[in-house]
């Protein structure tokens, strides 16, 4: 926005919060809930970072191994290894730290190279740098805990030292360390190369960030065509064709099809009754249950996760009867290898019905419908 850029980009992103957590309040949507919520958090603006998360940071400590009175001093050589120290300790290590060039070992300059947000007050008094051994690139120095950790163990001390503490005694392990030096080399290989383009990626300076008011017009005017194209879809107007070719050809063509014009008029769910080879019939989709055709109290509690629900609710699609083949495969290999089932519990062959009943607001009774989707012989 020309304006009022900033807070106008928070109430954005606590209006995307909002909207999700009540999706998640009301519905099983999985993962769908909190990923857009995630996503979102890259609009805040940079005084939210510079003041919200320092707070944070001071005041809900996320690892046993870090103590606010002490300070974690991070060596790097290198452009790579400071931007990938820069980075992780900008997002996990919630306690004091300073990242330094270990190249100014040589010069006793005790200035950080990059610090936390209360790490000013202590820099001039650090001690110098120690220094690293020729053959590495990277060391860690946690005060008043343990002396300098270089190489991979800097690395694993680092981690140690941050709110992904929990995966150190993982790291530890050799198979790891081998992984972690194979990196680092190619790392350092591709570092000569890519300098300047690594550069402009990561600057190491600060830049200003212009706001330019034709960009601001341009991205003024997407929002409204947006609003527009979804005001026709919803009232059922047509798009001025003069601008029409503007949704298709960027991609902004919106199609609200999740809850909208309206959520699902009726409720269904699944039977799927098999006969084994003894001839005894069975309860595939809720097995050890009595064969029967009435409806689960939830649905959705007899599935175990979310990717099951929506893949179970589009196989009545006539579109994918393919989908409806390789179900009843798998669950022919489900019930009858691995020894589950010897002998005469092999599952023969079985249906899929699916019952269909549309949903009253007053809670009346209705008629439900059923359906036979699929019939599948296992041998």
């Amino acid at each position: 926005m020309p304006f009022a850029n900033g807070p106008s980009r928070i109430i954005a992103v606590l209006g995307i919060w909002a909207m999700h957590v009540g999706f998640g309040a009301c519905l099983l949507l999985g993962m769908f809930a909190w990923v857009p919520g995630v996503v979102s958090l890259i609009f805040l603006p940079s005084f939210f970072w510079e003041t919200v998360v320092p707070f944070v940071r001071a005041h809900i400590p996320l690892s046993r191994h870090v103590s606010r009175n002490l300070t974690l001093t991070v060596y790097t050589k290198g452009e790579s290894m400071w931007m990938a120290a820069t980075t992780f300790c900008m997002f996990f290590v919630w306690g004091r730290y300073q990242i330094i060039d270990a190249s100014q070992a040589e010069t006793r300059d005790p200035a950080p190279a990059y610090a936390s947000p209360d790490r000013a007050d202590i820099a001039l008094d650090m001690k110098a740098p120690p220094v690293l051994d020729p053959t590495q690139s990277f060391g860690v120095e946690y005060e008043g805990k343990r002396g300098l950790s270089s190489g991979y163990g800097g690395f694993v001390s680092l981690v140690e030292a941050s709110c992904l503490w929990f995966v150190a005694p993982l790291l530890r392990r050799a198979r790891f360390a081998s992984v972690a030096q194979y990196m680092t080399r190619l790392t350092q290989a591709l570092e000569k190369q890519h300098t300047v383009f690594s550069s402009w990626v990561y600057p190491t300076t600060p830049r200003k960030v212009k706001q330019y008011l034709v960009v601001e017009l341009v991205i003024l005017f997407f929002v409204l065509y947006i609003l527009n194209w979804n005001f026709a879809s919803f009232y059922k107007y047509p798009v001025n064709p003069d601008i029409f070719w503007i949704g298709p050809t960027f991609k902004i063509d919106q199609y609200w099809g999740m809850f909208a014009p309206h959520p699902p008029k009726d409720s269904s769910y699944f039977v799927i009754h098999g006969v084994t080879a003894g001839g005894e019939a069975v309860n595939v989709f809720r097995e050890g249950e009595p064969v029967t055709t009435e409806k689960p109290p939830l649905m959705s509690q007899l599935l175990p996760s979310q990717r099951w629900r929506q893949w179970l609710q589009n196989m009545p699609d006539s579109r994918l009867v393919q989908n409806r083949l390789n179900y009843g495969r798998y669950l022919c290999r489900e019930w009858n290898y691995w020894g589950r089932h010897p002998g005469d519990q092999q599952l023969k062959e079985f249906k899929i019905t699916w019952f269909r009943s549309p949903i009253r607001l007053d809670g009346g009774e209705v008629e439900t419908q059923s359906f036979v989707i699929w019939e599948h012989t296992c041998f």
